[in-house]
């Protein structure tokens, strides 16, 4: 595994951790605690969030000039 994938997997991991309870118990409230729907609405998500962990870092260097030298 390249190292660049290594860190957005531990990047991953760590907003995974930090905030998945939190989101949870939001998207548990917003669905009248249907726990089966909540459950699958937090994995999308994360889903979500993982997938724009890629896309964000390149807008951001587009955005800046950066071109991928940080």
């Amino acid at each position: 595994m390249n190292q660049a994938k290594e860190a957005r997997e531990r990047r991953f991991i760590s907003i995974y951790r930090k905030h998945v309870d939190e989101v949870y118990q939001y998207v548990l409230l917003r669905t009248g605690f249907d726990v089966p729907l909540a459950k699958d609405l937090t994995q999308d998500i994360f889903l979500d969030v993982f997938k724009g962990l890629w896309g964000f870092k390149r807008i951001y260097q587009t955005i800046s000039g950066n071109g991928g030298t940080k």
